[in-house]
């Protein structure tokens, strides 16, 4: 009797921690984060990597919320395409296509030029872009593996021109944010700084990808750290492994799917909920939440160190992550 009430315990046991495993699935397959009624209207944002996947479910979520929404991508013809089914779709005609190639000092400086100049304020900005485990080791033109200057030193540049420009923003509202995909740091992701490019040791594409986003993360959370008091709130986002190029469910079946956490890949209208969630939701002022968070693709931040886990204990690495990205720049700059 005592064995088989035992196994009944543990079997209610199972079926409960599983329900409420359960709970966030349930809630963003039924009723998602980015949903809310949130208006945009008046706010400028700038979408770098809006032809992308998330991108693009991202791009479309702020123009229908209403935001003056500036795309800047690399392939103006995908980009003009993208903006042209925008509009149709949303009725928002306050969307511009600008073009950014990250890979190009040169690109990133007219584009800052351009904003700084010609955007009467900018609310946020989110990069959504970036390169993934390629085959080969690739240099930049700077001498600089691929992953880390396009994962990290080109956000690192590109945020700090405009982050003046941020800042006059945020006397004004008390409230502008920096967004950045990271995914799920690791505890055993690292970063070898005296050799980025992987000269002294054999080239392998997820350690590049993990190292750059390693740094983008440190980056991200000493960002928040040192501008929060001015009003800059900056997040990183952990989107899903899989996504779906599709804006919604395709039908009733997949959607039940997913509420039930079967579903192998996410549809990208809720892959991009992190990143709709950081740069204009509301609700995380009204929740106290000063910013440096990882946010989730449910749009929650989840376990210790606001999300970040372990990584965030480590404080010295991120310190030198910090003057590592500002030397190369300079060095780059002039």
């Amino acid at each position: 009797m005592a064995s088989l009430y035992t196994s009944r315990w543990t079997y209610y046991k199972v079926v409960a921690l599983s329900t409420i495993a359960l709970i966030p699935l349930i809630r963003t397959g039924i009723y998602p984060h980015y949903i809310r009624p949130e208006d945009g209207r008046g706010k400028t944002v700038i979408l770098i990597g809006a032809t992308g996947t998330i991108g693009t479910a991202a791009a479309y979520e702020l123009a229908r919320k209403n935001c003056r929404l500036i795309m800047a991508c690399r392939n103006m013809n995908e980009c003009k395409m993208l903006r042209r089914e925008l509009v149709l779709m949303t009725k928002n005609e306050s969307i511009t296509c600008k073009r950014l190639n990250l890979e190009d000092i040169d690109s990133m400086n007219e584009f800052a030029d351009y904003v700084i100049r010609e955007e009467p304020h900018l609310d946020a900005l989110v990069n959504a872009s970036g390169v993934r485990e390629l085959p080969d080791r690739q240099l930049t033109r700077y001498g600089i593996e691929k992953h880390f200057w396009v994962n990290f030193l080109a956000p690192y540049f590109l945020t700090s021109r405009l982050l003046d420009k941020l800042k006059e923003r945020a006397k004004e509202t008390g409230d502008c944010r920096i967004v950045n995909i990271i995914g799920t740091p690791k505890r055993r992701w690292s970063i070898v700084p005296d050799d980025i490019n992987f000269e002294k040791r054999k080239y392998k594409p997820r350690i590049a990808y993990e190292q750059s986003k390693l740094a983008l993360a440190h980056y991200t959370i000493l960002l928040n750290k040192f501008h929060n008091d001015q009003g800059i709130r900056a997040y990183g986002v952990s989107p899903p492994n899989r996504v779906q190029p599709i804006l919604e469910y395709k039908t009733v079946a997949s959607r039940i799917l997913y509420i039930l956490g079967l579903y192998i890949s996410v549809p990208a209208s809720h892959a991009c909920t992190g990143l709709i969630v950081g740069s204009i939701d509301k609700k995380v002022v009204e929740d106290d939440r000063s910013g440096g968070e990882l946010i989730s693709y449910l749009g929650q931040s989840w376990g210790r160190n606001k999300g970040w886990g372990p990584i965030a204990d480590r404080s010295l690495e991120a310190d030198r992550t910090w003057n590592l990205g500002a030397e190369l720049l300079l060095k780059i700059a002039t």
